[in-house]
């Protein structure tokens, strides 16, 4: 299996909205829990003085 079989092979519109939609849910998941991620970790270990 190789990377030509997707490379060569075309969308419908109901599979390309769909792919549009989930991408923009993952992407903007992974930004929520990389936020909350980060202000856990800067007030945990960075903040030590509070």
């Amino acid at each position: 299996l190789s990377l030509d079989y997707y490379f060569h092979k075309s969308l419908n519109p109901t599979e390309a909205i769909i792919g549009a939609i989930l991408f923009v849910i993952g992407i903007t998941t992974a930004s929520y829990y990389y936020h909350k991620i980060y202000k856990y970790a800067k007030e945990k270990y960075f903040m030590k003085d509070k």
